[in-house]
């Protein structure tokens, strides 16, 4: 917010704080290091989109089971008051794009009805790469930084930052 650049003086200079470093504290380097890239990537996309309409990207997280890959995900959802099992999707039992879905309209057109989870800040797709091809095709685009997808000739505000713990 304006009121938050003016308090830090500019965005470029603003830290995540001291509640962040508290939270994080005990957590190995690697992953203090991927949260504060999601809250981040979450207050820039999401947040911030309106002032700062410039892209940000999703995030994969890569792991051996066990490896603190969702909960990461979970972390991030309780950092901004999120329930993490709203905003997670168990993607090997999708059988559509959990941001949205083609509706097939008069005249054999379709378009896009974004999903309840599109207006969020936050989207964790776990097991990702245990999921349909063509599911996973349908969330990419998600991942390309640009909240304003041009999908079925709408474009539309997909605002999640969509992470992957595969």
């Amino acid at each position: 917010t304006p009121l938050g650049l003016a308090r830090f003086g500019g965005m470029e200079r603003a830290s995540a704080g001291l509640v962040l470093d508290e939270v994080l504290d005990g957590w190995p380097a690697g992953h203090r290091a991927f949260i504060e890239l999601a809250v981040c990537a979450v207050i820039a996309r999401h947040h911030l989109r309106a002032e700062r309409p410039s892209p940000h990207v999703g995030l994969m997280v890569l792991g051996g089971t066990g490896a603190g890959k969702s909960a990461i995900g979970v972390l991030v959802c309780r950092l901004f008051g999120l329930d993490p099992d709203v905003m997670t999707r168990q993607m090997p039992t999708m059988t559509e794009n959990p941001l949205g879905r083609r509706l097939q309209v008069e005249g054999g057109r379709f378009r896009f009805q974004p999903s309840g989870l599109a207006r969020q800040p936050f989207a964790l797709l776990d097991e990702f790469d245990k999921t349909d091809a063509a599911v996973r095709k349908g969330v990419w685009p998600a991942f390309h930084g640009n909240p304003n997808l041009f999908l079925e000739e709408e474009v539309h505000d997909i605002a999640p930052t969509p992470t992957l713990p595969p």
